[in-house]
Order: C-alpha cells, then sequence, then structure tokens
C-alpha cells in the first residue's frame, strides 16, 4: 500500500509524533516530506526534516540538505539535530554551512549534532585541530624563540593558513576562537576536546 501525505501529515501534526514508528513509513514518505519543507508551516517543516533523517534512504540526507537551506530558522535548526540521525555518513557540506548560519541556535545545535557524530564514531576525514590554549602556549614560544621579524612573518603565514583551512574541524575551531556568542565559543571548545 503506497503511503499518502494524509497519513504522513497525520503522523507529523501531533504534538509528540514517534519518529521510529514513523520511519517505518520507508523511502515512500520522502516525496512528501520534500514537499513539507515547501509549505509555510514551519513546525511541520522541521518535523518533516527530522522524519526524513530517521528512514533509512538514499534521499534522506537530500530532504535534510535542502532544510538546511531553508530562509526559517527553525527548519534549519531541524536540519542540524538530523544531521546526526542519518544512515550514511555525515554530509560535511550540510554541517559546514550550518556552522556558518547567522543564527546562534542553528550553530549550537550543529556543533552538539557533531559531537553526537563524533561520539559514534564518525570519520570527518581530518585530523583533529589542537586545542586553543596549546597553540596559544606554541604561539607564545614561537614569539619568543623568533625575533620579532620572524615571529611577524610566522604570524602572516599562519593567518593565510587560517583563511584557506576551510574544513569542518578548522570552522569548529574558529568558532572556539573567534564568535561573537560566548556560549557558542564554549560549546566549540568542548566539541574540539570531546572529539576522538
Amino acid at each position: 500500500m503506497a503511503v499518502t501525505m494524509e497519513q504522513v501529515k497525520n503522523i507529523l501534526t501531533r504534538d509528540e509524533p514517534n519518529y521510529m514508528e514513523a520511519a517505518q513509513l520507508g523511502a515512500e514518505a520522502i516525496p512528501h516530506l520534500k514537499q513539507l519543507l515547501q509549505e509555510e508551516d514551519t513546525l511541520l517543516a522541521s518535523k518533516a526534516t527530522y522524519l526524513a533523517s530517521m528512514i533509512n534512504s538514499d534521499q534522506s540526507a537530500d530532504v535534510v540538505k535542502e532544510a538546511s537551506q531553508s530562509e526559517h530558522v527553525e527548519v534549519r535548526a531541524a536540519a542540524a539535530a538530523a544531521t546526526r540521525n542519518l544512515p550514511q555518513s555525515p554530509n560535511m557540506d550540510v554541517l559546514s554551512s550550518l556552522l556558518d548560519d547567522g543564527d546562534v541556535s542553528v550553530r549550537k545545535v550543529t556543533l552538539k549534532s557533531i559531537r553526537a557524530l563524533g561520539d559514534s564514531g564518525a570519520d570527518f576525514g581530518e585530523a583533529k585541530p589542537k586545542s586553543a590554549a596549546k597553540k596559544g602556549a606554541k604561539k607564545a614560544a614561537a614569539k619568543k624563540g623568533a625575533g620579532k621579524k620572524g615571529a611577524a612573518k610566522k604570524g602572516a603565514k599562519k593567518e593565510a593558513a587560517d583563511e584557506e583551512d576551510t574544513g569542518l574541524l578548522a570552522k569548529i575551531r574558529r568558532l572556539a576562537e573567534d564568535d561573537a556568542d560566548p556560549y557558542i565559543r564554549e560549546v566549540a571548545s568542548e566539541t574540539l576536546n570531546q572529539l576522538p
């Protein structure tokens, strides 16, 4: 029996949808979930995003990616939370774009999802960056050991390398060091410290 939009909406309009049970609708529900992203009901679109992430389908990541580009903060936050549920390996492009989001809540949820993915053994394909404290101590030692001219050259090279380093872990490091929100800096630092 084919999955209908009515079935999907009946599940998602509940106050507390049972996502594990709803995921049993399978891949046939994905087109309906994608369609719900286009509607004005941001709560329904958020729930659709999260449900898509619970369904074992190659198309689940497409729904989450589309939601991550929504004009609505609630939907982007749902996409950030949903990334940790995707049956495939984490989508680095989606996580990376969500870390750049202008909304604090989206960045926070993304960092927490990255931490959860790290706890579950996800491979981010990058070497873990050094903590800000260790980097600061090394930088100070380098300045002390080198002349002012040498330290200035090293600093300029480091800044250029940081600008070129657009990997996921580099973005987390930059959030830990430079984000305007102190809570995001704290969560980013904790995320770096907890990643394997």
